[in-house]
């Protein structure tokens, strides 16, 4: 009975992943990019928040494509590769950044709205 169950689990698993993933890749290439258009070529880019966004957006973006990799070229099967220790490397990388620009953001929107009047001097 166990065994039926982990078998039901692990399709279902895979169907999600079938579709999930290239959904969720497509949406995010699509979005980061016209975040990027949009905080990096308009008046918007002076703002600091807007280059932080932009920043975020990119680095998230950098994460897809890492993500978009090892969906089209499968599961890699020696971490032994050189290629292979580069992407992960960087995807790790792309991860950490994406946390401390959204702590960065988080903190520098607080410091706005709890000191509305010292803005001006950072």
């Amino acid at each position: 009975m166990m065994s039926h169950c982990n078998a039901n689990i692990a399709n279902i698993l895979k169907t999600m992943n079938r579709y999930y993933m290239p959904t969720m890749i497509s949406l995010g290439l699509v979005g980061n990019s016209i975040c990027i258009l949009v905080f990096a070529l308009t008046r918007l880019k002076s703002m600091p928040s807007c280059r932080m966004l932009a920043s975020l957006a990119a680095v998230d973006l950098g994460a897809i494509f890492i993500s978009l990799l090892h969906l089209v070229g499968g599961k890699a099967t020696s971490s032994t590769n050189g290629a292979c220790q580069i992407l992960f490397y960087a995807y790790n990388v792309f991860c950490f950044l994406s946390v401390y620009f959204v702590c960065a953001f988080t903190l520098e929107r607080y410091l706005a709205v709890r000191f509305p009047l010292r803005r001006l001097k950072w």
